[in-house]
């Protein structure tokens, strides 16, 4: 992130603007109050959750949850767990959220904070947004597969379902790039995945391979906004750059080494990162012939993703979401991850039958 730590002016109308364009499951949601940097120096908000994380969260709320503990590995990261308290005093909520980074105060509502700007508050509310719903669909399944599920928990999924066209991915249009300017590709690319609906804007990471160079997102960068965000570096040996690249370039470089291919796109479609935490084992298919490799391996997803993608062209990370590989342009491997996203979604509620 380009925020700096402490700063004293906090850019509203930048967060306003990042909750507006860069969620791309729900609808712009409403900032309630600020509070808590006199005590923390963190600026601390109180949001109101737009559908279906409202429902969500009162789901969690009434099932009487003391901590939501994210299943997706991504979310993990940053937040390993986010209390559900019912409504307290204001001082007591914010020592809450000056420990775990976001709490569910009461249905529909959800409070985060930072100590840096706009972008790294921004951040940890879609995350909070994310292991909601991917926890919501994750425990469903899990009851209906025990026997425990009840009258109730189909209750909240029927009127979760009725949100279900803003998580739906969209049909893409062909990209009309030109293929000699290799970040206008990356850009194009990033905002297709956005406005496509198959990632969160910060959830994922592009690359392009020229010759003997690769061309990759920033880490931490916005994939509907990745201007100035595009690294290029070497396809073997040390990085030297003043931009980072994403942490995921090894993976990105290895399967450039592995293959013909010139394009890779990862991200973290819904259900594909729900329905691969139901998978047993490392080598279980996601669904058809798409295989799962664990995202906690110690030999590493730089070296598990290649291979499997050498053999297959896709392969799913567990809990941590897709990679795809394509030609010379995205839109092979953009249709293959809307196409396995899809396919997984219809999958989740056939087992729910």
């Amino acid at each position: 992130m380009n925020d700096k730590t402490g700063s004293d002016k906090f850019d509203h109308l930048h967060l306003q603007r990042l909750l507006k364009r860069g969620l791309t499951f729900i609808p712009p949601v409403n900032i309630i109050r600020e509070t808590g940097k006199e005590h923390t120096g963190k600026n601390i908000f109180e949001f109101t959750l737009a559908e279906p994380y409202s429902t969500i969260s009162r789901y969690f709320l009434e099932m009487k949850y003391e901590e939501i503990i994210p299943v997706d590995s991504e979310s993990g990261l940053f937040l390993p767990r986010i209390p559900v308290s019912p409504r307290t005093g204001s001082d007591e909520l914010i020592k809450i959220v000056d420990k775990a980074g976001a709490v569910i105060p009461s249905d529909g509502h959800i409070i985060t904070g930072s100590s840096e700007g706009p972008e790294s508050l921004f951040t940890l509310f879609s995350i909070a947004c994310f292991s909601l719903f991917v926890k919501f669909f994750h425990t469903i399944l899990r009851r209906k597969s025990a026997g425990d599920i009840t009258v109730r928990d189909y209750d909240y999924l029927d009127l979760v379902r009725t949100y279900e066209h803003k998580y739906t991915p969209a049909p893409g249009e062909t990209l009309i790039i030109n293929k000699k300017n290799i970040p206008l590709m990356i850009m194009s690319a990033g905002r297709s995945m956005v406005s496509r609906k198959l990632v969160d804007s910060i959830f994922g990471n592009i690359s392009r391979r020229e010759g003997n160079y690769v061309y990759i997102s920033e880490s931490g960068s916005f994939l509907d906004d990745l201007n100035d965000r595009i690294v290029k570096l070497p396809l073997i040996g040390s990085v030297k750059s003043t931009l980072q690249p994403s942490s995921e370039l090894e993976v990105h470089r290895n399967i450039y080494k592995a293959t013909e291919d010139k394009t890779v796109i990862h991200g973290h479609p819904l259900f594909t990162v729900i329905l691969s935490l139901d998978s047993q084992t490392i080598d279980s298919p996601v669904i058809g012939e798409i295989p799962v490799v664990s995202a906690e391996s110690g030999s590493g997803l730089e070296y598990l993703v290649p291979e499997m993608i050498r053999r297959n062209g896709n392969v799913v990370a567990k809990g941590h979401g897709i990679f795809c590989s394509g030609n010379d342009d995205f839109d092979q491997s953009l249709n293959r991850m809307a196409e396995i996203e899809n396919c997984c979604r219809e999958e989740y509620f056939k087992r729910l039958l």
